[in-house]
């Protein structure tokens, strides 16, 4: 981040300024790409039909942007849609919809139209001026009969209303301050009249009923409210509303004008639609707040009777019975993105004023989606939810509504209040120790009460020991306390004795993970049973941290100095950026474990839901720190090979390449309890994915018993996004020191790899005194996995020279391991350094 820009205030600023610069990004830069995949057929569909759809230029560049309606004389009905390289006027009047006519313009991301009479008028942030288009051929042809550049180049938005136009967000050189040209059309539409305008600032976009202006001020953070006259000549300001963190982007009336409806695309606010009470115009209120999806960044509002229609982004068309404007209730919606994120893909623009009742969307990624809505008006129930056995209400029930994409939770009464579209609908319970449910729930319009009594498990004990022995018969010695987790169960936690109690369901099987510092994490099944459960563990000496249990690393340092992007032990959500063919991931979207899911990891400031907006969860000006426990190497102190750290890490700093790539990820060593710190590895470029390194820790500190192991984020004072992450954190050493280990079969004289280090090929030299059967020779990592096999077979006495194929492992400690009739011969290491 810039550090110039940031304030005593210097969290808040931070997530203001960083959502601005995203705006700024966004308005330059057309995104084009995007990491999830669109459904082959809408099935995130509520109340809402599937007409048809057309993506008219699949193979083109860019994104599609927003859509009218156009109705002509005859009652066909056309979409007018926004492409890169023009607009696309598709007549969707019967299927298959089928594209009639193609009005080129300047490339851009941003292109706007509206309809006066048979002309459409057509602004676009790449230029051209107003495009006034002849739509009277129509379905034979539509002619582009002038661009306009007179009065400005660029516009933003377009609105209509009357006999007038309204174009917002000029470019600079055409005045108004970038607000708000008017033009008069009626008289010409041909040569539309410049009559008035608005310059107090820029306007994004406008909405306009009968003489007054609500003009959404998206830079400023405000909506300001603008008297017109008669001949719309003069743009009187009356009053304005502003609001924390806003980022105004359009707006729409209720029926009766008391109530003003407003999104913001931008800013730190949440991403709601928000009610304003506007009966007093001197004291505007915030009355109420929707959201139907907390993730997703809400776009463009349009209103008809008491339904609102919103494009929402990656939550799609959004439809919400505002009879009740306070208190909005969803009635429907047609969602045709999949997945679930804070970006700018999906849904930009609704169009729901047809007289068929067809409703079109846009989609940035694949053009023009075609829907019906079955009008269903709204219902609601009370349900509660009961213990079977005792009667008493159950609060923290989960009760999902699969048809609805919502998911309620009951209150401390066993209440859930709902409201939706009237008609039945399935629902599933789900409660920590109950027996789950389904079944069919009726809202209706005078409403409904509906009864759940959910059954009690039956419980047991387990009694989980660790023994006070390890796996060397060695005396179990903690630094820290036990730690454990139970896997899709909430028990997580630590205990202070080499035992652990639950209580857990009886019918049911159950997968912990016990482990502490110093000892490898065991994975031990609980199996199902009526009676109370004994389980043992016995722990493996060595260091190994995955993160999924918390074994005690520091997330902080006294010395830090940063600006947001606190180190945090939890599960990735994944945040990514993608401008023109731009695509980077700035967050991981998964641990650095192979083949798991859900697992956690160490990371800076994980993004609080998935997808957030680039800049709000990243390192900011300053060093987070994070520290491993003591780590003792004393025993391999005068060992000849010296123990090798293998950590995952995850670093971006340079994912945009118009920020500078001044920032770096430090590793450092201390071998005298943190007084004093060594590096062993500097990053200064950002990694593609999780990736493996290997550290000698030998070459940079003493093996002492009072190691210390630390990755350091340092974002400069300079603009960019700076993302860590720490996974995969094993120590490994060779043997065990002190210990040779013994040769089983005396006709095995001589044993060697070379050379060593090797760069990924090597050579076993084997030395028999006399014909060996049933030997096997294998490639092991410090983990015991088996990874590449050398040699199967019998081999006669004499000299053996064995081939290694090494070239695919990453850099690391490895063990040749050889075995034969009658038990093992010899490990021996195989150290891989690229």
């Amino acid at each position: 981040m810039n550090g110039s820009f940031l304030s005593t205030q210097r969290l808040n600023m931070r997530r203001t300024i960083s959502a601005s610069i995203a705006f700024v990004l966004l308005c330059i830069l057309p995104t084009v790409t995007d990491r999830a995949e669109l459904r082959a057929q809408v099935d995130g569909a509520y109340n809402t039909v599937a007409y048809d759809s057309l993506d008219p230029s699949p193979q083109g560049s860019g994104r599609y942007s927003a859509l009218w309606g156009y109705t002509a004389p005859d009652g066909r009905e056309y979409a007018l849609l926004g492409g890169f390289t023009g607009t696309h006027i598709v007549d969707i009047t019967q299927k298959p919809i089928v594209e009639v006519a193609f009005i080129p313009g300047p490339p851009s991301g941003w292109r706007e139209m509206k309809t006066y009479g048979e002309y459409g008028y057509i602004v676009s942030e790449g230029g051209g001026g107003l495009q006034i288009v002849d739509l009277s051929a129509l379905p034979d042809s539509a002619t582009l009969l002038r661009s306009d550049t007179t009065h400005f180049r660029t516009g933003h938005t377009i609105s209509q209303e009357g006999e007038w136009i309204y174009v917002h967000g000029m470019n600079v050189e055409a005045g108004f301050n970038q607000g708000t040209m008017i033009f008069e059309v009626a008289t010409d539409p041909l040569d539309p009249k410049l009559v008035g305008g608005y310059d107090r600032d820029y306007v994004h976009d406008a909405m306009i009923s009968n003489d007054t202006m609500y003009a959404s001020m998206i830079n400023d953070g405000r909506l300001d409210i603008v008297y017109l006259s008669e001949d719309r000549s003069e743009a009187t300001y009356v009053t304005e509303f502003t609001y924390p963190g806003a980022g105004t982007h359009s707006s729409d009336l209720t029926g009766d004008g008391r109530y003003i409806l407003t999104t913001d695309e931008v800013g730190t606010t949440d991403k709601t639609m928000k009610v304003w009470d506007r009966s007093d115009i001197d004291d505007i209120i915030k009355v109420g707040e929707w959201t139907p999806e907390p993730n997703a960044v809400i776009h463009n509002i349009r209103r008809v009777d008491d339904l609102a229609y919103i494009a929402w982004y990656t939550a799609g068309v959004r439809i919400a019975d505002i009879s009740d404007p306070i208190n909005p209730v969803e009635i429907g919606f047609y969602d045709f993105y999949e997945g679930e994120s804070q970006i700018y893909q999906g849904c930009w623009e609704v169009y729901p004023y047809f007289a068929s009742g067809k409703i079109i969307a846009s989609s940035t990624i694949n053009g023009l989606h075609v829907f019906t809505f079955d009008g269903s008006g709204t219902g609601s129930a009370v349900v509660t939810i009961l213990d079977s056995a005792t009667g008493e209400p159950l609060p923290g029930v989960t009760f999902e509504l699969p048809e609805l994409g919502r998911t309620e939770v009951s209150d401390q009464n066993g209440q859930i209040v709902l409201a939706a579209a009237a008609g039945e609908t399935p629902y599933r319970t789900a409660l920590l120790n109950y027996r789950s449910g389904s079944g069919t729930l009726e809202l209706l319009p005078a409403g409904n009460e509906l009864e759940i009594r959910m059954a009690a498990l039956p419980m047991r004990g387990v009694l989980v020991v660790i023994d006070d022995m390890d796996d060397r018969g060695e005396e179990i010695s903690l630094a820290a306390p036990i730690a454990y987790d139970l896997t899709g169960r909430p028990e997580a936690g630590k205990s202070d004795a080499l035992m652990i109690n639950l209580q857990l369901p009886a019918d049911s099987s159950y997968t912990l993970t016990v482990g502490a510092w110093g000892y490898e994490p065991e994975e031990v099944t609980i199996p199902s049973s009526p009676d109370s459960t004994t389980v043992s563990v016995t722990l493996t000496p060595g260091y190994y941290d995955n993160a999924d249990l918390d074994l005690g690393w520091s997330l902080s340092d006294p010395e830090d100095n940063n600006i947001g992007g606190d180190w945090e032990r939890g599960m990735p959500v994944g945040v990514e950026v993608r401008f023109n063919n731009l695509q980077a991931t700035l967050e991981p979207f998964e641990d650095a474990t192979e083949g798991r899911t859900g697992g956690l990891a160490f990371l800076t400031e994980i993004a609080p839901q998935p997808g957030i907006s680039p800049g709000l969860a990243d390192v900011d000006s300053g060093s987070v720190t994070l520290t491993s426990p003591r780590i003792d190497l004393s025993p391999w102190a005068e060992f000849p090979l010296s123990p090798i750290i293998n950590v995952s890490l995850w670093y971006s700093n340079d994912a945009v390449p118009f920020f500078p790539a001044d920032d770096k990820l430090y590793v450092r060593l201390s071998d005298d309890g943190g007084a004093t710190w060594v590096d062993a590895l500097t990053l200064s470029s950002g990694l593609d994915d999780w990736t493996e390194y290997s550290i000698t820790v030998g070459e940079f500190v003493d093996l002492t018993d009072d190691i210390y192991f630390r990755v350091v984020a340092a974002d400069s004072m300079e603009q960019g996004w700076v993302e860590a992450g720490v996974d995969e954190f094993r120590v490994v050493v060779v043997t065990t020191p002190g210990v040779e280990e013994m040769v089983l079969h005396t006709h095995v004289t001589g044993m060697e790899v070379l050379p060593q280090p090797s760069a990924g090929n090597a050579e076993l030299l084997l030395d028999l005194s006399e014909h060996l059967a049933g030997l096997d020779v294998a490639l092991y990592n410090g983990r015991g996995e088996r990874l590449v096999e050398i040699y199967r077979g019998d081999l006669e006495g004499g000299r053996h020279l064995l081939e290694i194929d090494g070239t695919g492992l990453a850099s690391g400690l490895y063990h040749v391991v050889i075995t034969a009739e009658g038990g093992a011969i010899r490990r021996m290491p195989l150290i891989i350094a690229r």
